[in-house]
């Protein structure tokens, strides 16, 4: 069976904002399947991308923004359930940080990155806009930048290690639930990335089949690093996304962890181009918000590609794509039937 790629997304906020109302979460799941151990490395002899993990957490890493309804009407839409996964979640208060993929033989934890939904406005609400962005909580978990002392070593983003530090009771009940065997694997997107890296440290003396993180930012100084346990640790960056390039390195003394991976499949942005058709996107935002009586914010485009490139929708497509690509151009790798 010959496996379909995913289409691009459409370049405007609510195209891109997680999570993805329509996207194809584990579609094909049953024919590539979860990998336990981790690959040794992410391409064949013959240059044939075989890392199938790196798709299937790329697709947990963007479920992860989703509320309880949407995690459950997605993975039951799956063929995960068939498969003998069930799914759960980590509250922080309220709120879902991170949900729980236990499957026959691993457990998947995925934390949720920065959620900024996109507002639908009535004209009169814009000046509301403004106290909005400022009351949302995990923009304020990413402004603590400045890094702060961390007991097992090393300083770390002051509002990553609180964001942490909330859930971590639950992240070792959740660890020390696992069923003998079974292989522990660790993902986010942006600030859920960072979360995966300090779970990692955090949890150094348990055996960590891998940590794949997209999009994610530095999180802590050398001395941080030196403390993340030797495994798998795959760092995946899509074309120009802005957000691994911070915190700085100087003068604040951040450090990346991690194999560098680039997302394959990315093509070079056509700068003009894409500025011209976003422009009529734009058009018709405005278009649809004179005809409607709201803003039409969902519609508008985003126009910088550091921020429209680091959409977790782009890694799950693209990934998605090239472990399809792989199977293809070698049919021997992956267990399509």
């Amino acid at each position: 069976m010959q496996l379909p790629d995913r289409p691009p997304p459409r370049e405007t906020l609510e195209g891109l904002t997680p999570p993805a109302a329509d996207f194809p979460y584990f579609a094909f799941a049953d024919a590539i399947r979860f990998e336990p151990s981790a690959r040794a490395a992410v391409r064949s002899d013959s240059g044939a991308f075989i890392d199938a993990n790196a798709w299937w957490l790329a697709d947990a890493a963007l479920l992860a923004y989703g509320d309880s309804t949407f995690l459950a009407d997605r993975i039951g839409a799956s063929p995960l359930p068939a498969l003998g996964w069930r799914a759960d979640r980590v509250d922080a208060g309220a709120d879902l940080r991170a949900i729980v993929l236990d499957g026959p033989d691993a457990l998947v934890i995925a934390f949720r990155g920065t959620r900024i939904p996109v507002p639908d406005l009535a004209p009169a609400e814009v000046a509301g806009l403004v106290d909005w962005i400022l009351g949302n909580e995990d923009l304020k978990i990413d402004g603590r930048f400045l890094p702060a002392a961390r007991e097992a070593g090393g300083r770390v983003h002051a509002g990553f290690l609180s964001a942490f530090e909330a859930i971590s009771e639950r992240i070792d009940a959740v660890v020390a639930a696992r069923r003998p065997g079974q292989a522990l694997w660790l993902t986010g997107h942006s600030l859920g990335g960072a979360l995966a890296v300090l779970a990692a440290s955090h949890l150094r003396e348990t055996p960590i089949a891998g940590v794949y993180t997209y999009g994610a930012p530095r999180v802590g100084d050398a001395e941080f690093v030196a403390t993340l346990p030797t495994c798998v640790h795959r760092r995946f960056v899509h074309r120009d996304d802005l957000i691994p390039r911070i915190p700085p390195a100087w003068p604040l003394g951040y450090r990346h962890a991690g194999e560098p991976q680039a997302v394959p499949g990315a093509a070079p942005r056509k700068i003009w181009r894409e500025w011209s058709e976003g422009f009529q996107a734009l058009a018709a935002a405005v278009r649809v918000s004179l005809e409607q009586g709201r803003l039409a914010v969902g519609e508008a485009p985003l126009l910088v590609r550091g921020l429209a490139d680091h959409a977790p929708v782009y890694y799950a497509t693209l990934l998605w794509n090239a472990v399809a690509a792989g199977t293809r151009q070698d049919p021997a790798e992956g267990e399509v039937t």
